[in-house]
């Protein structure tokens, strides 16, 4: 199980790069360079914030059952004989194609090429973070032998000020045991005012919290290797610091725009090295399009609009928020074959008032509920619930002589919660999920003042009433159960069209109520005799 949901975790991070980099070139080549609604400052934060939430979003919402959004997705399961599959789900109404085994009669003939390759992919963010903290360690010890090297000039409160003879453009980067530091060419000390203007673009970095961020950047680099949307943002988000400490410095400091150009190209002459990962630099990645967008930027000053922040803030949260939730399926730990559906449909059906299939529907629902480690925890809490309230509706269900098989409707109702309406159910309420009408025509009150949909004991009695009317009409539970969800002229009407009291056929051919809700039912009372299947 930890496996899959590492698995899915990864995949979901990775994928949420992509509406990353979407908002990166909207914010930043729309809202800031061409429309001037965001200053670089609120940029830069908005652009520090969207990994936060990348890495966020998907923990959160791993934890939410939820209806697929996304297919195909990756699938990794145990089969009935122990061994991992993996295959790729092609759709909602089709079985997965197999890549890492084959079928042969009743036996399941391994690749151990593609186990492997898949126990690699669990392994490559590890390995991944080991390089990065390798190389994090070099350059960390790169820049220690810098600063050890340097000769001291000055203290600006908590950062030191050198200069050193090898460095060729100006520097800022943090340790651990030293502090903020910035760097200086030696030949720099004789530029005058130019040396100001270094000193004071280097501070900014320190001041609007680059250096230390940089340390978690540097191995993000590494963890989303070859990722190209990781790559868009990162370069997007270079270009927000260098944008922010320019805008600061002008609007700020009273720095002249056109003496600040002139030190910008000057240092971008002298630009040779690469920089280290965890240090900024003046002239870091200047190319000439970018110095170009610099000056640009700087000649045409804006401070930006809060409110458009704000939305920009809101709108970020917002698209990776839906992005995580609808990836949420891409990795499952455990999946059902046809085949074992049938056998426990053919069990539960000897058990059971309910008449149940083993179609793809009914596969693919049971597949949803039993295959993703958060949906089994909510049915889990769910039956939970259930056993709780066993001792209140049983009785009312033995008054009227009903079956037990009848408490599998709240479970997929509600989840056995007394729900208030809702944005998924707007006019439905209570343990058994009653809309107004139906709960006054059951003697149920509903208005401004009470609503007795959310009393347990009212309700049941109620929706008890309501099923046994159902099926004193059809004689049939599978029909009676439609019946309460698609409402009894729905079902009179597919019953004299299809000239048929088969549940199933009706659905088949458009008479039903909510999307797939007899599929659910089927795989719910299966789980509930079979409550193995969420372990």
């Amino acid at each position: 199980m930890m496996q899959s949901q590492f698995l899915q975790y990864f995949a979901t991070v990775h994928l949420l790069w992509v509406p990353v980099a979407l908002l990166a070139w909207l914010y930043h080549s729309l809202a800031l360079a061409r429309w001037r609604l965001i200053s670089p400052e609120a940029l830069l934060r908005l652009m520090y914030l969207l990994p936060v939430v990348v890495l966020t979003a998907p923990l959160l919402m791993m934890q939410q059952a939820g209806d697929r959004l996304l297919t195909p997705s990756l699938q990794i399961w145990r089969n009935d004989a122990g061994l991992t599959q993996v295959g790729v789900g092609l759709g909602a109404q089709t079985p997965p194609l197999h890549l890492a085994s084959t079928v042969a009669g009743d036996t399941v003939a391994p690749m151990p090429w593609l186990f492997q390759l898949a126990d690699m992919v669990t392994l490559l963010p590890f390995v991944l973070l080991a390089v990065g903290l390798a190389t994090l360690l070099r350059d960390t010890l790169k820049l220690r032998r810098l600063w050890r090297e340097a000769y001291g000039l000055h203290a600006f409160g908590r950062v030191s000020v050198g200069v050193h003879d090898s460095l060729s453009v100006p520097i800022s980067f943090w340790l651990p045991w030293q502090g903020a530091v910035v760097l200086l060419p030696t030949n720099a000390v004789a530029a005058g005012a130019d040396l100001m203007m270094m000193v004071r673009h280097e501070l900014q970095h320190h001041r609007q919290g680059d250096t230390r961020p940089a340390w978690a950047v540097h191995l993000l680099r590494w963890l989303f290797l070859g990722n190209p949307f990781f790559v868009f943002w990162h370069r997007r988000l270079l270009d927000a610091q260098e944008f922010a400490c320019d805008a600061y410095l002008i609007r700020r400091k009273r720095v002249a725009s056109d003496a600040y150009g002139h030190c910008l190209l000057q240092v971008a002459a002298g630009a040779a090295k690469p920089l280290p990962s965890t240090a900024f630099g003046m002239a870091m990645g200047l190319s000439a399009q970018k110095l170009q967008r610099r000056i640009h930027l700087m000649s045409h000053q804006t401070q930006g609009r809060p409110a458009w922040t704000a939305v920009s803030l809101f709108a970020a949260l917002l698209c990776i928020s839906l992005s995580a939730y609808a990836a949420g399926d891409l990795v499952v730990d455990r999946r059902m074959s046809n085949a074992e559906v049938a056998k426990l449909a053919a069990v539960t059906n000897k058990i059971s008032v309910f008449n149940i299939q083993a179609n793809q529907d009914v596969v693919n629902q049971l597949n949803h509920f039993v295959g993703l480690p958060q949906n089994r925890a909510f049915l889990k809490r769910a039956i939970a619930r259930m056993e709780q309230m066993r001792d209140t509706l049983v009785p009312v269900l033995e008054e009227r002589g009903l079956p037990e098989d009848l408490l599998v409707l709240p479970l997929l109702e509600s989840g056995y919660q007394s729900l208030n309406p809702n944005a998924k159910a707007p006019h439905a309420a209570g343990l058994w999920q009653f809309i107004p009408g139906t709960a006054r025509n059951f003697n149920l009150r509903v208005d401004d003042q009470v609503d007795e949909r959310l009393d347990v004991q009212r309700s049941t009695e109620a929706a008890v009433t309501f099923l046994s009317k159902l099926h004193g009409t059809y004689d049939d539970w599978t029909l009676a159960v439609l019946a309460y969800n698609a409402g009894p002229k729905t079902v009179h009407k597919g019953i004299e069209s299809l000239l048929t009291e088969d549940a199933w056929l009706l659905v088949d051919e458009g008479f039903h109520g909510d999307e797939g809700y007899l599929a659910r039912l089927a795989a719910l009372t299966i789980i509930v005799h079979h409550p193995e299947l969420i372990d």
